[in-house]
């Protein structure tokens, strides 16, 4: 499922995006998409771990004296991966935008001729279609988004599925972690252990010989790894 995101207190315009939004999805036939809305940025970070789950924030300013900085530092925090759209009549935040990484300046009075375009380039750098995987579970077979998966375990002959749904739920299937990480996309996924292969979207900070996760988890990584996996770290961050 795609996740978009509006960070708008003005019904007017929220109304209007989301209904511009509806259009272009349509026209695009991605039919499996959520949109919410929240008074601010600060209120969706409020989120805290479900942050990670969207892929689109629309942010919305309307001041010329808010913090843009602290607020978007904080979502980056959360989630590096996320499209950072910034709506304002504001032009200096175009570029203050480049600063954490925003995708796209949309001034406010011209989101109409602008969003068109903008989505479009999203959509073919997400490629949507990417964003899915089955899995034969023993639990059943069942479709997963890559981005709801919070680490994968190998124990006793089969792997563990750790996901992020409405609350942390597992899966298992009989098979190698070996073969689950040539499935998935390396370029998201860390093989930390030979045990652990965990989502980068969900690691909080590396400490000596440990990985800690988003959920307060803390995951164990080899002396003779270490050094590999704070390097990758790091550079992701």
């Amino acid at each position: 499922m795609l996740k978009i995101a509006i960070c708008n207190d003005e019904i007017f315009h929220i109304k209007k995006i989301k209904y511009q939004l509806d259009d272009l999805l349509f026209h695009y036939n991605i039919n499996d998409c959520e949109i919410k809305t929240y008074d601010s940025l600060t209120k969706f970070c409020s989120l805290d771990l479900e942050v990670c789950q969207y892929q689109v924030v629309f942010f919305y300013i309307d001041r010329p004296d808010i913090n843009f900085l602290e607020e978007t530092r904080k979502m980056r925090e959360l989630n590096k991966e996320a499209f950072l759209v910034v709506v304002s009549e504001f032009i200096y935040y175009a570029i203050e935008g480049y600063k954490v990484n925003a995708f796209r300046f949309i001034l406010k009075d011209k989101i109409h001729d602008m969003l068109p375009e903008c989505l479009e380039s999203i959509i073919q750098k997400l490629e949507i279609s990417n964003l899915k995987v089955k899995f034969d579970f023993l639990e059943g077979e069942t479709v997963i988004l890559r981005d709801h998966i919070i680490y994968i375990e190998s124990k006793k002959h089969k792997v563990i599925f750790h996901l992020l749904l409405k609350s942390e739920v597992t899966y298992s299937l009989y098979d190698k972690l070996d073969h689950i990480e040539e499935i998935l996309d390396r370029n998201k996924f860390m093989r930390i252990h030979k045990s652990f292969l965990v989502n980068q979207k969900y690691i909080s900070s590396i400490i000596r010989y440990k990985v800690q996760l988003r959920t307060g988890e803390f995951l164990p990584v080899p002396r003779q790894k270490y050094k590999l996996v704070e390097d990758k770290y790091y550079e992701i961050k």
